[in-house]
Formats: structure tokens, sequence, C-alpha cells
């Protein structure tokens, strides 16, 4: 479940301004954590989205389409190791909806978070509460009656009695076999859900269980990958010994794959570490090149000599 969500502005040359955020807890972000999402963007900016981990929290950041004036980019909070496929699924609408509503006064742009994140909320929570589905379908059966649309009123009055049951159930036996790593049969059961969804035009919904099957059915190849990954390595690190020019930027490219890899799968642990890995090689890089020119200087320094 999102904790808080917030907005911000990339300046290339002050870097990120906070615009406007909300928090269901206690939580804010801090200027550390803002400028480390905003150099992620400026540095990676063919990313879907950037992260950055803290304690056990999670934040994501990504950019929103504004115009060629204004970077904006929107932020979202969660804990550690969860998904957000509800986020990234209905991203547009997110999206479409800032850009429509966007003001300078940052009261207006907090109240459009807050809107934002509980309805984030509220789609987590429909995917395993059929109540919550059935209100909803109430109020557009209620609209047909009121507009004599009687058929389609009752088609949905029938089919709102047994679907949400059925979504719940679905998505609960998805989340089981996804959690026993059974990522084929967990998928099928999304996919499942999602057409109950649509049968009863809830978009938002299945456009969140597509997302979700989508998850499933690329884990297994995220997890081959990211092994490879750090099988390849392992083997480069075991060279420390023997190492040539450019070893440490060979490197921090197969760390950056392990990295990309382990986002993909919520690993944050790891990512914590391959983090300072990279850090670590960065400055062994920046040591060994000022070695190299301190070597060519002391040759000839020597050639004064001989």
């Amino acid at each position: 479940m999102p904790l808080g969500i917030f907005l911000y502005e990339i300046d290339e040359s002050f870097g990120p301004n906070l615009l406007a955020e909300y928090y269901i807890k206690e939580i804010g972000i801090t200027k550390e954590i803002l400028k480390n999402l905003g150099d992620e963007h400026l540095k990676k900016s063919d990313l879907n989205y950037v992260t950055h981990t803290k304690d056990d929290l999670k934040y994501y950041s990504k950019k929103i389409k504004f115009d060629e004036k204004l970077s904006l980019y929107l932020g979202l909070v969660t804990k550690s190791g969860e998904f957000i496929d509800s986020f990234i699924a209905v991203f547009d609408e997110i999206e479409t909806k800032i850009v429509e509503n966007y003001s300078k006064d940052k009261e207006k742009l907090k109240s459009l978070l807050k809107e934002i994140l509980h309805s984030r909320i509220e789609l987590d929570e429909k995917l395993k509460e059929p109540k919550l589905i059935r209100e909803k379908l109430n109020e557009r059966i209620k609209d047909l009656l009121d507009e004599e649309r009687i058929q389609e009123a009752r088609n949905l009055i029938d089919l709102g009695e047994i679907i949400p049951d059925e979504i719940a159930q679905s998505v609960k036996i998805a989340e089981e076999l996804f959690e026993s790593q059974d990522y084929k049969n967990a998928k099928k059961h999304y996919v499942k859900a999602a057409e109950l969804a649509k049968k009863i035009d809830e978009l938002e919904i299945h456009k969140v269980l597509e997302e979700k099957a989508k998850t499933a059915e690329n884990y297994p190849t995220y997890l081959r990958e990211r092994d490879e990954a750090y099988k390849n390595l392992k083997y480069i690190l075991s060279e420390i010994d023997f190492k040539k020019d450019g070893y440490y930027l060979q490197a921090i490219e197969h760390i950056d794959k392990a990295v990309e890899l382990s986002e993909k799968l919520d690993d944050d642990l790891i990512i914590t570490d391959l983090n300072e890995l990279i850090n670590l090689c960065k400055k062994c890089s920046n040591l060994s090149e000022n070695i190299k020119q301190n070597d060519e200087i002391i040759k000839n320094l020597l050639k004064k000599f001989i």
C-alpha cells in the first residue's frame, strides 16, 4: 500500500525543488533523498522510473510529460519490497489528472495529490474487498435506472452478485501462487481476474490485474537474468588481484545490470549492497587513473636522471 506521494521539479542548475507532498503517515522526504532521485533521473533518463531505498521505505520517481519549460516528476513512497503494479498500470491517468489540474498554489497541489493517493489505496483495496466493487456497481446501477436503461441495470445487478467475489478469490489464489514461486499459474489467475473485471467495466482494476499478470510472467526471466548478472559480477571481482586497465569500469557495467534486475524484483536489501559496490569501484577507478597518471610523471622524471 502506498504511504505517500510527492511532486517535484528538476532544474539542471539548482537541482530538485519539492512542489507538494502528501502522506498518510509522518514520513516525509528529505532533501538528500530528493537529490538522489533527481541525480538518478539526470544520469539515467532512459529508465521508466528511478528508486531510492532508505531504512524500510522505498521511494519511486517517474517523469511526467508536462511541457518543455517545466520538468515535473511524480514520486511514490511504499514499504520496502512492495510492488507498485497499481501505480504503474494507471500512471497515464494519473499523469493526465496532474497535467489538467496543475496549479502553482501549493495547497491545491497537495489536495490533488491527496485525492490521487487515496484513489490508489482504494483501488488496491478493491482487489480484495468485493463489497467495495459492489458499492461502485450500485452507483452505476442507480444511474442506469435513472436513465431508464432497465435491461442494462438488470444485467449489471446479475453480474454484481457473483463477479466481485470471483475477482477477490482469483486475486487471493494468484498472490498465494506468486509467494510460492508458481509464477505461471499466478499469471493465469491474475488474467482470469482481469477478464472478470472487464466484464463489469471496472477498467482500472482490469489494467492493474493485467500489470500484475505481466509481472508474474516476467518474474522467472528476471530471476534468471539476475542470477547470470551475479555470476558475471562474481567472476569479474574474483580477478581483482590481476586487474588490467578499465577493470573497475567493466565491473561497474555488470553491477549496474544487477541493480536494474534487482529493481524489477524489488530486492531492496541487495540493491543497497550493489550501490555500495558501485561507489567503491568508482573510487578505485579514480584512484587507478591517478596512479596511472602519476606513473607517467614518475617515468618522465626518471628519464632526466638516466
